[in-house]
């Protein structure tokens, strides 16, 4: 499959570039984002960012994830990344942001934008996309809320894990249901 490039009121969907190593290792190094991205390798390092990006493209081109770094719209500064992962079981979407961007809306508009994108595309199996947090990810439960994504409840985590700080091994799994009427993003046209 070939990249798709993705425009949204404040956000530029671009493919995750090898500029992006210094902003991605910083990210993924930073304490909350290690909490809640548990599988993520500690330290997180140049050869892992380099390895994120090279696995990037080849899963666009296997069309197995769809990965997009998220940039300011006016100032093309990197925000963080949202995917969508086609799963055998349920499509999913994932996203994380770099420390100093959390807070402005930025993911809010992100998934919104992939859902309505994906839909649009008939890339969702039964137009049903999941999304997963920890139960303690207070900031990513709300995002999904606030979406329209559904608690549906706890499930073990599709990765095999154990918390290193909480021995957790679950999350909480939340769903969308978008109907092939795309009108249901009408009320979204703020963000798109």
């Amino acid at each position: 499959m070939k990249f798709v490039a993705l425009l949204s009121k404040n956000l530029l969907f671009t493919e995750v570039l090898q500029q992006d190593v210094s902003n991605i290792v910083e990210a993924c190094n930073d304490e909350v984002t290690r909490y809640y991205l548990v599988t993520l390798p500690y330290p997180y390092t140049k050869d892992d960012a380099i390895e994120f990006i090279d696995n990037s493209a080849k899963q666009w081109e296997a069309g197995s994830v769809l990965r997009w770094a998220l940039r300011c719209r006016t100032t093309e500064e990197f925000i963080g990344v949202v995917e969508l992962r086609y799963d055998c079981k349920f499509d999913s979407i994932g996203v994380w942001c770099a420390p100093k961007m959390r807070g402005n809306g930025y993911i809010t508009e992100a998934i919104k934008t992939i859902v309505k994108w994906s839909v649009e595309q008939k890339w969702t199996k039964n137009n049903e996309i999941y999304y997963a947090c920890m139960p303690q990810n207070i900031p990513s439960a709300s995002v999904a809320r606030s979406v329209g994504f559904k608690l549906l409840g706890a499930k073990q985590s599709h990765e095999p894990y154990i918390h290193r700080d909480t021995g957790m091994t679950y999350q909480y799994l939340y769903s969308i249901y978008a109907p092939d009427d795309i009108e249901q993003f009408s009320s979204w046209s703020e963000y798109l």
